[in-house]
């Protein structure tokens, strides 16, 4: 059974997610970054945010439809990438600790 979250500040979820990826807040929400983390940060604003992706898109500079594509391709990297889903994991333990 999964357990279920109550919704996280999305600054709290920032900070996680920077702390994890060792990236500063100002690099991952810059439109042009290319970092995997950044993807990362609009799943986790989604899933544990309470946002939608079209205010995840505003809030990031994005369309909502990069955001949907974005979600997509971390979702494929997790499969395929054990790093990768062990950063995802360590995000989502985090997250409860923040409250």
């Amino acid at each position: 059974m999964k357990r279920i979250l109550a919704q996280v500040e999305p600054e709290r979820i920032i900070r996680i997610v920077c702390h994890v990826f060792k990236v500063e807040r100002g690099e991952i929400l810059r439109k042009g970054y290319r970092g995997v983390g950044r993807g990362v940060l609009m799943e986790m604003l989604y899933r544990y945010g309470g946002m939608n992706q079209r205010e995840i898109g505003e809030w990031m500079g994005v369309d909502y439809s990069a955001v949907s594509v974005m979600r997509k391709r971390v979702s494929i990297l997790q499969g395929k990438d054990p790093k990768l889903l062990a950063l995802i994991e360590r995000v989502k333990r985090e997250l409860p600790k923040t409250q």
